[in-house]
């Protein structure tokens, strides 16, 4: 304890006097040596070493030989160097310090604050700004008509060519350009349009008739394939658990006909091929439907329920009325009001042989009346049954 003690003045000594210490350091502490276990009352302070020190560095002095100034200034930079350096005081005054403050460990954990975005500034719409929204709103009624005429136009445009391909046959095939996907894409844009509407219903009506015709000859091919085009009109139609049921026995139980029977449904599938390309031919007028009508009536005789003549029976129907214009436009009422006649003495007419028929009416002149017409007025009574049928 007493050598740690010896030490306190090493640090205001110079680097010459470093060894001379050391040995006095020894020297005392083997003269006090026995006298350790019982340590004097007096401690040892830097004031009763001091005197032994300084004598020591005197003799020591003394017995060497002085130090060029270059060393001596040596030391002495070496010396101011050392008073810079913290006595042992300063550090335990530091330690203490150290360990009165407490570990970071035990200090409380500060969260970061959260960096938040910046909210943009308002900004104040200026009277013009306002004026501009304005417009715009105004602008929307504008853009909604204008959309409504475009979509008026298109629904115009497939309504007619919808009306061509049922005139041409053409209610389910092809593929591209016929009736049933015309008046499908009508409903797409018009999903109440009544004139699409009810030309959907007509056509599932017809090939339901024709699934049932199919089923009797023994068609399964056919009927199979008009079910598939009933669905994808109508999915939910009540007619398609019958239909479906009806393909399913005839799959189960194939009917059989006889050879005469086979004979009967050739040649009326020839007559109703004679009737389409009749049809098919211009102008349509009153002799094209009357032939039309004759092949359809000799496929109906061979075999009333041959397929195809539902399909023959509706294009006839919707050339009635076109028929009928191309009459009235060479100037031959006769002949137009003879049309109507037919379609509702077959039960074929339509809506729009009403208005044709009293146009007809009207153009009638006198000596042009056919006595088949009961609406022939008194006055040209002898007219009309004089005059020919044009």
């Amino acid at each position: 304890m007493r050598a740690s003690r010896y030490f306190l003045v090493l640090p205001q000594l110079g680097r010459q006097a470093v060894s001379t210490l050391s040995l006095a350091c020894c020297l005392a502490l083997l003269a006090h040596g026995s006298q350790a276990v019982e340590p004097s009352a007096t401690p040892v302070t830097r004031q009763s070493v001091a005197p032994a020190a300084d004598s020591m560095v005197q003799r020591n002095s003394k017995a060497k030989p002085t130090a060029p100034a270059t060393q001596r200034a040596t030391v002495g930079d070496s010396s101011r160097l050392n008073s810079t350096r913290p006595t042992l005081a300063q550090a335990a005054e530091a330690s203490a310090t150290a360990q009165q403050a407490p570990p970071l460990a035990n200090q409380p954990r500060v969260k970061p604050k959260r960096k938040t975005a910046a909210k943009p500034p308002q900004v104040q719409l200026l009277p013009q700004a306002d004026s501009q929204r304005a417009d715009s709103q105004r602008a929307d009624p504008r853009q909604a008509e204008l959309l409504a005429r475009q979509t008026a136009d298109r629904v115009r445009e497939l309504l007619l060519r919808a009306r061509r391909s049922a005139a041409g046959g053409r209610l389910t095939e092809p593929s591209t350009e016929n009736a049933a996907a015309l008046y499908q894409e009508v409903l797409a844009l018009d999903p109440m349009q009544t004139e699409a509407l009810a030309g959907v219903e007509r056509i599932v009506a017809v090939l339901t008739r024709e699934v049932e015709f199919a089923a009797v000859a023994g068609d399964k091919a056919r009927a199979r394939a008009y079910v598939a085009q009933i669905r994808s009109l109508q999915p939910a139609a009540g007619a398609l658990l019958e239909l479906d049921a009806r393909v399913q026995a005839l799959e189960a139980s194939p009917v059989s006909l006889s050879t005469r029977q086979q004979d009967r449904y050739s040649l009326s599938a020839q007559s109703i091929d004679r009737a389409k390309r009749y049809l098919d031919n211009q102008p349509l007028d009153l002799r094209t439907i009357d032939q039309a009508l004759d092949e359809y009536d000799r496929a109906a005789a061979l075999a009333p329920s041959a397929p195809g003549l539902p399909l023959l029976k509706e294009r006839i129907t919707v050339l009635f009325p076109e028929a009928t214009r191309r009459e009235l436009a060479g100037d031959n009422s006769k002949r137009a009001l003879k049309l109507v006649e037919t379609a509702r003495q077959r039960g074929w007419s339509t809506a729009e042989l009403d208005p044709l028929e009293a146009e007809a009416k009207a153009t009638m002149r006198p000596g042009r009346y056919d006595t088949t017409f009961a609406e022939c007025p008194d006055s040209v009574a002898q007219a009309c049954k004089q005059a020919p049928l044009r």
